[in-house]
């Protein structure tokens, strides 16, 4: 089963893109759901245009779903919309209504790559009641803080140019115009206080290629240092691209599900 198509959000007040993938539905038990996040050029569709998603998905009872946020970084938007609040909140609501899902924290989780795997993080560790587990690949913004006050002290024309145009609104779109900080945003804020017993387990992987491979590698180092979460990390050579990407999900699907599940047709 695979659908593209809208469905009308009261948080956005608008329709909004969306896709969804999974066997037949087994009357004798609800599917677990993984939502998978796009990038900040993707959209609903991108993951099964671009990867093998729909073939690494048969024979397991989960939905697969794919939600649209256009290039919001998953937040609330201090000038625009409230994707945080669509896709941890109302989605799942929605998903829970159109199909049979567990409601169990352990049957639901959350996938994604660049700002997909920035907004799964984020979605996760700021709602571990409901997220067990979280995947992702060559995420974005893993050290905002230190990212912004890097930067502070360019110049408008140094910020274009090392943002690029359309991805400082984007930014701006989130923090404000004065690209003003706040732990609701900063990964490592949301994994100091994320409950124990209640932390989702992480799967992070990375192109050594990637040109954010330094701050993933950096990030992987925290978390071995840290052990304050069921983390693990995998590398090998690869780009930001769908090709590493490709693997990356593959590779997610087999590490949360395989061991778990009995294969269906």
């Amino acid at each position: 089963m695979i659908f593209h198509g809208h469905i009308y959000s009261k948080v956005l007040e608008m329709d909004t893109g969306i896709s969804v993938l999974g066997p037949n539905p087994d009357p004798a038990r609800p599917y677990q759901v993984a939502y998978v996040l796009h990038g900040l050029c993707g959209n609903s569709e991108s993951w099964t245009e671009y990867t093998m998603l729909p073939d690494y998905a048969r024979g397991y009872n989960v939905l697969f779903v794919m939600p649209e946020v256009n290039r919001s970084f998953y937040s609330d938007q201090k000038i625009g919309q409230r994707y945080f609040t669509y896709v941890s909140r109302e989605l799942p609501e929605i998903i829970s209504r159109l199909f049979k899902v567990s409601d169990k924290r352990e049957d639901t989780g959350l996938i994604g790559a660049s700002m997909g795997g920035y907004g799964a993080l984020k979605i996760a560790l700021s709602r571990p009641d409901r997220y067990a587990y979280c995947a992702v690949a060559s995420s974005a913004c893993l050290f905002l803080k230190a990212e912004l006050e890097e930067n502070s002290c360019k110049s408008e024309a140094e910020l274009t140019s090392a943002f690029g145009p359309q991805l400082r609104h984007d930014l701006e779109a989130v923090l404000g115009p004065e690209l003003k900080w706040s732990e609701e945003h900063e990964i490592m804020s949301l994994m100091e206080k994320a409950p124990c017993g209640c932390k989702p387990k992480i799967f992070h992987c990375c192109g050594t290629e990637d040109y954010m491979y330094a701050s993933n590698k950096a990030f992987s180092e925290v978390m071995r240092r840290w052990h304050a979460f069921d983390y693990t990390y995998r590398e090998w050579p690869g780009r930001h691209n769908w090709f590493f990407f490709n693997e990356f999900i593959r590779q997610a699907i087999e590490f949360y599900f395989a061991k778990n599940q009995q294969k269906v047709k």
